[in-house]
């Protein structure tokens, strides 16, 4: 039990892991009965949960607590002898391993997704039928991140059942079902660890499929848009996690087909462009090693709409960002077998990247682009000129550590750090800076490894560094 309660505080097992819902059911069932009156316990979580999604709540705020105090001080009596003599309802929770008290007072959940499953209980025990007029009652209560995790849950259990229709219908919810909808896919997305992992791929994709279908089939242009989007959402969520590239390729492959269905029924709709142009770079990334031949054919296509919509619109910061990048990607596939091209295609997009830089100077995904820039410069120099690959490299480094400053929590700053860290080091090697710029890099792997310890990447990244520094 103790095992269950710390993994599921967010400590031990992988998000991934932890989010199943049989393990949940498991700890919830046997941390609520642990004592006598356990099924009280288990309802006095549900109607906590109730009274915070009523309200709107993430949290249990100080003044929720103290009414809840109040009704359990009714119940005894106002008795002091009994009051002194039990625990109140919110305490009861705290002794389970449900709920903590806060710094002011209050009381929270002990981790997010312990709250997101219970406030998914509460709403099934609102509508024991999971069926599309409860999706509908449960996406007009206040929304609050947690609750909206509870909805993720929902999207795993209609999932499950294979309700296609009732999923398509959450597309209607806008951000909200859309956001919903990827969270949940995510959480059922199949992984290289899964014992059975090409029939749970196989049912995956089948899934996606009917989901695709059903949603074209209603020819709402909208609901198409947000499926797309919902699909690229769902790569967000997965990229950096080990073992999810064929679920990945699966939801990429309907984001692309969905795309371009988008561009056929409005051929000049920007959005849409865009839309197909982003599923086909992200396409093209993944199959890069695999299958060079397809990639370069997805880059190459991204980068076709990405100079259309350039040209169309000289000036606007997300086109030019979007042509830096196929720029990048069209270079990545010309490395080894044309240097000359190569360094063509990185001197394409250090120009649009400064350009960006100077349209917007403040603008954090303008800085990004040319910091990349810049470092892929470095790499191109670093073995003909290392003193301007050096230059190239700091160039970088300066940009990176100014956003680091800015957002020193953010998970892409601080890698993006880390890789320029190291690339300084390397090009300082032969002077005693190098052992010092390793350090620097393995600090920043350790940090992330910390944030993200499920991360494997990080890991790897973490002894690499590590034995640079020795």
């Amino acid at each position: 039990v103790l095992l269950f309660h710390q993994a599921f505080a967010d400590l031990l097992l992988p998000s991934a892991v932890a989010s199943e819902e049989g393990l949940w059911s498991a700890w919830l069932e046997q941390t609520l009965r642990l004592q006598a009156g356990g099924a009280t316990q288990d309802r006095i979580a549900l109607d906590l949960a109730d009274a915070c999604i009523n309200r709107g709540e993430n949290q249990i705020p100080v003044d929720l607590a103290a009414e809840w105090r109040a009704q359990w001080q009714r119940k005894m009596g106002d008795d002091p002898v009994l009051i002194a003599a039990y625990l109140d309802d919110l305490e009861r929770l705290g002794v389970a391993g449900i709920v903590h008290q806060t710094g002011d007072g209050g009381w929270d959940w002990v981790s997010d997704s312990l709250a997101q499953h219970v406030f998914y209980r509460a709403l099934r025990r609102r509508a024991p039928q999971l069926d599309e007029s409860a999706v509908s009652l449960w996406f007009g209560l206040p929304a609050t991140l947690r609750l909206d995790g509870a909805l993720a849950h929902a999207v795993v259990a209609l999932w499950g059942e294979g309700r296609t229709e009732a999923l398509a219908a959450i597309l209607t919810y806008g951000v909200r079902g859309r956001l919903a909808l990827a969270q949940g896919i995510a959480r059922v997305a199949p992984r290289n660890l899964d014992t059975d992992v090409r029939d749970s791929l196989r049912c995956f994709e089948e899934q996606l499929q009917l989901l695709a279908d059903t949603v074209l089939q209603q020819k709402s242009v909208r609901d198409i848009d947000r499926l797309q989007h919902t699909l690229l959402e769902v790569d967000d969520a997965l990229r950096d996690h080990w073992g999810t590239t064929p679920a990945l390729t699966a939801c990429l492959k309907y984001a692309t087909s969905t795309a371009e269905r988008l561009a056929a029924l409005e051929p000049d709709n920007v959005q849409y462009l865009r839309g197909l142009a982003v599923s086909c770079e992200r396409m093209g990334s993944l199959v890069e090693r695999s299958d060079p031949t397809r990639a370069r054919e997805w880059h190459g296509k991204a980068l076709e709409i990405a100079e259309r919509l350039a040209i169309l619109k000289p000036d606007n910061v997300v086109y030019l960002h979007d042509l830096s990048v196929s720029c990048l990607c069209m270079s990545r596939m010309e490395e080894r077998s044309d240097p000359a091209r190569t360094r063509e295609w990185h001197g394409k997009a250090l120009e649009i990247a400064e350009r960006l830089v100077s349209l917007e100077p403040e603008n954090v995904q303008c800085l990004h682009s040319v910091a990349v820039s810049y470092e892929w410069m470095g790499h191109l120099e670093e073995r003909s000129d290392p003193a301007r690959a050096r230059e190239w490299y700091h160039k970088a480094l300066e940009i990176r550590e100014r956003l680091a400053a800015l957002e020193p929590d953010n998970i892409q700053y601080l890698r993006d750090l880390l890789v320029s860290c190291a690339c300084v080091g390397r090009v300082e090697e032969r002077s005693d800076r190098a052992r010092e710029w390793y350090h620097k890099a393995l600090e920043i792997a350790e940090r992330l490894a910390a944030l993200e310890p499920d991360n494997v990447e990080y890991r790897s990244e973490e002894r690499r560094v590590g034995k640079e520094c020795r």
